[in-house]
């Protein structure tokens, strides 16, 4: 005769604290990862910068200047009666 399977209720504990931890791992996991790929981008960042010559930085930042001013412009075109 074969025994019957009940989940005894000390089991039943066992198996939802497994899978709980077995979530929290995969969380903090993810986290890591997270956390590791963001600290490489700004690593490659920052190594991108210390390339740029002085030019390509006073370009860009005239750029974005121009960008604001023209923004601003269309905000004030858009206001006036």
């Amino acid at each position: 005769m074969l025994p019957t399977l009940t989940t005894t209720e000390r089991a039943a504990d066992f198996w939802s604290d497994r899978q709980l931890q077995q979530f929290n791992d995969a969380a903090d996991a993810e986290a890591d990862r997270s956390e590791l790929v963001a600290q490489i981008a700004k690593e490659r960042l920052k190594a991108k910068i210390a390339a740029l010559s002085d030019d390509d930085l006073i370009g860009g930042m005239h750029s974005v200047t121009q960008q604001k001013h023209a923004r601003a412009l269309r905000a004030a075109f858009r206001e006036s009666p």
